[in-house]
């Protein structure tokens, strides 16, 4: 973690980075882009800190946007089904 974020940053990337370990294994990575494995792991982390009332929208958002962008709508909705079960 980089000691120059503060704590709600740290705590964020730590969910985030926890994510991707749950879920994009070596046997499960090439099911998703990249693109779609960061907003998936984002998603996990920014539901998770927002259950405990941790606002992390100030980084979650802009990142969240920048990796969906160009993203196809039925995909996002089967990553986002992926994410509710993993935040739950």
């Amino acid at each position: 973690l980089n000691p120059r974020n503060s704590q709600l940053q740290n705590t964020k990337t730590l969910l985030h980075e926890l994510a991707h370990a749950k879920l994009h294994t070596i046997e499960t990575r090439n099911k998703y882009s990249e693109e779609e494995r960061e907003y998936q792991a984002e998603m996990i982390a920014y539901t998770t800190c927002s259950y405990f009332g941790l606002d992390t929208s100030e980084y979650s958002l802009n990142y969240l946007y920048n990796w969906s962008k160009d993203m196809d709508l039925d995909k996002c909705l089967d990553i986002i089904k992926e994410v509710k079960d993993t935040s739950s």
